[in-house]
């Protein structure tokens, strides 16, 4: 990001659309004195990362038909989950859920004794997580 000294706009030269990124003549940018760069950084995460960190974390209660979902990621959108078995079988699927994923509960239809791939499509994009029901 730059920011432009806008006082002397009158003696600033044209934008040449050919090549936007090169600066017209005479325009002055921004320099302050601790240096002509400012980061702002905000901690974001890679699915890799959500994944590999353990930021989402995933149970199954077994009395309720309860999915409990926790993130240690404040701005996780939850969008969608499907629930699949082993073999590919969708076993449920609940779309347009736009809600915040720091806590979600899902009542779902019961489960038999297996394993389970959990797909999340999430604003940060899809994550599978395996589940296994005892």
């Amino acid at each position: 990001m730059r920011t432009i000294i806008y006082e002397n706009v009158e003696i600033v030269g044209d934008v040449n659309f050919e090549n936007n990124i090169k600066l017209p003549e005479n325009i002055e940018l921004w320099s302050p004195p601790n240096g002509s760069v400012v980061t702002l950084s905000k901690k974001t995460y890679s699915v890799k990362e959500i994944l590999n960190e353990k930021l989402i974390t995933l149970r199954y209660i077994n009395q309720t038909n309860t999915i409990v979902l926790n993130s240690k990621i404040n701005n996780l959108i939850l969008q969608e989950i499907e629930i699949y078995d082993l073999n590919g079988q969708l076993n449920f699927c609940k779309k347009n859920i736009n809600s915040k994923l720091v806590h979600y509960n899902l009542i779902i239809p019961s489960l038999s004794f297996a394993n389970y791939l959990i797909r999340l499509k999430t604003n940060k994009g899809i994550l599978i997580k395996t589940i296994i029901i005892q």
